[in-house]
C-alpha cells in the first residue's frame, strides 16, 4: 500500500473542516467526511495522475479532485 503525507496546513484544514461539520451537523458525519478524505488521499497516492486540470490556472502541475464540496489540489 502506498502512503501519503499531509502538510501541516492541510492537516489543519482537515481538522477545521471536521470541527465545522461536527458543530453544524453531527460528529458521525464529520467522521464520515474525514474517512472519505483519507480514501481519496490513498487513491491519489496510488494513482497520482487522477484528477482534472483547471482551465483557469496556467500551471498544469496541479490537478484537482473533489470530496463532497471540498477540493484537493
Amino acid at each position: 500500500m502506498i502512503g501519503y503525507q499531509l502538510t501541516t496546513e492541510a492537516q489543519n484544514d482537515l481538522e477545521a473542516i471536521a470541527e465545522y461539520i461536527a458543530v453544524e451537523g453531527s460528529v458521525e458525519r464529520a467522521i464520515r467526511v474525514l474517512s472519505e478524505f483519507r480514501d481519496a488521499f490513498r487513491k491519489l497516492a496510488e494513482m497520482p495522475g487522477m484528477g482534472h486540470f483547471r482551465e483557469d490556472l496556467l500551471d498544469q502541475r496541479y490537478k484537482f479532485w473533489s470530496v463532497y464540496s471540498y477540493v484537493i489540489a
